[in-house]
């Protein structure tokens, strides 16, 4: 999602091919994002990794995965802790401030990020009911930067912990990143 003062575009990466280039589609009507400086300005060179999901209720929301760029200043090589802060502090807290625009047909949210240690806790009560469809668990070293944040990142499918043992032996594998 890249917010500019004109604007704000939903560049939709294709997945499985790598040899077209993004579709780039105008948010309408434009969601507004507020200046950490004015909040009746709009943010400018902010850009997030967000994922396009639409809930039970049928309400379209972008899903804040990660950030990349605030106000023009480049965060992927700040450490995953530090990029979170800046989604936080810099993007949603400001959006939460201002009334939301009454034409504003997009929702916008975090994913929510917990603790190793909270696991269990996640696939047994959180997953269950959340109000998209969710894909599995995706684990995030907090010092990787976006450039290497492949190293050791851990993604779960739902259909990869059907069984308590594999849950098991994913949590005995995890127990030393707590």
């Amino acid at each position: 999602l890249l917010i500019l003062m004109d604007g704000v575009y939903f560049l939709e990466q294709h997945i499985h091919n790598d040899n077209n280039p993004p579709q780039i589609s105008q948010i309408q009507p434009p969601m507004h994002f507020p200046s950490p400086k004015n909040p009746n300005q709009q943010q400018h060179r902010t850009l997030l990794q967000v994922v396009l999901v639409q809930d039970k209720d049928n309400v379209p929301r972008f899903m804040v995965q990660d950030i990349l760029a605030h106000n023009g200043g480049i965060l992927t090589g700040k450490p995953w802790k530090q990029r979170f802060a800046f989604w936080m502090e810099g993007v949603l807290q400001l959006k939460k401030k201002v009334p939301p625009k009454q034409n504003e047909k997009i929702k916008l949210r975090a994913i929510e990020f917990f603790k190793v240690s909270q696991f269990q806790h996640v696939w047994s009560n959180v997953c269950p009911v959340v109000l998209h469809e969710t894909d599995g668990i995706v684990w995030i070293p907090t010092e990787a930067t976006f450039q290497n944040r492949e190293e050791p990142c851990l993604i779960m499918r739902k259909n990869s912990l059907q069984n308590e043992a594999t849950r098991l032996n994913v949590l005995n594998h995890l127990q030393p990143f707590s």
